[in-house]
């Protein structure tokens, strides 16, 4: 069985940090992080909780009087949380899924061809496709304006629905996986 002082030793050498970076995050003198790892003195239940976020480790495994090793290693997976979860992303996710990678997708090549449209109008002019009209030119060019105004906002929306996406990727692992 780990003392208190082995299992703060053990993480802190795992996440290869020195007792000085871990006394700097925590606040606290780097002999004061000496002693808690040789067991001679004991930190407050408030810093127990920092030094569980720190190491991103439950607080209970830090406390708890089983072995930190087969703690650490005991994760199992839920057979009725994984079927759930295939399930509802099967079903749910993946259609909005789609839908929204759809949106995204079709938004940028809207956009781009908002910013070709003056080039696109300069070709088809040229080919004689269609004859120059003022009002054309005028249209596109406003149409190019307002697409490279757009590209911050699209690029902004795009990165938080890549973000959600993960979040939710996240979410799927943590109920699946359970400690």
């Amino acid at each position: 069985m780990m003392t208190l002082g082995q299992k703060l030793q053990e993480l802190r050498q795992e996440s290869r940090a020195t007792q000085s970076q871990v006394a700097k995050e925590l606040y606290v003198t780097r002999q004061t992080i000496s002693r808690w790892e040789q067991d001679q003195a004991l930190p407050s239940i408030e810093t127990l909780n920092q030094i569980a976020h720190l190491y991103q480790t439950p607080l209970n495994t830090l406390v708890s009087d089983k072995n930190y090793n087969e703690q650490k290693n005991n994760k199992r997976i839920n057979i009725l949380a994984l079927f759930g979860v295939i399930l509802f992303n099967l079903i749910v996710g993946l259609a909005v899924f789609i839908v929204v990678i759809s949106i995204v997708f079709s938004l940028w090549v809207t956009l781009i061809a908002f910013i070709l449209s003056p080039f696109i109008l300069y070709i088809s002019t040229l080919s004689g496709l269609q004859s120059f009209a003022l009002w054309q030119l005028i249209s596109s060019v406003l149409l190019c304006i307002f697409g490279a105004v757009l590209i911050p906002f699209l690029y902004k929306g795009t990165v938080k629905v890549v973000n959600i996406i993960n979040h939710y990727l996240g979410l799927n692992k943590k109920l699946i996986f359970s400690h």
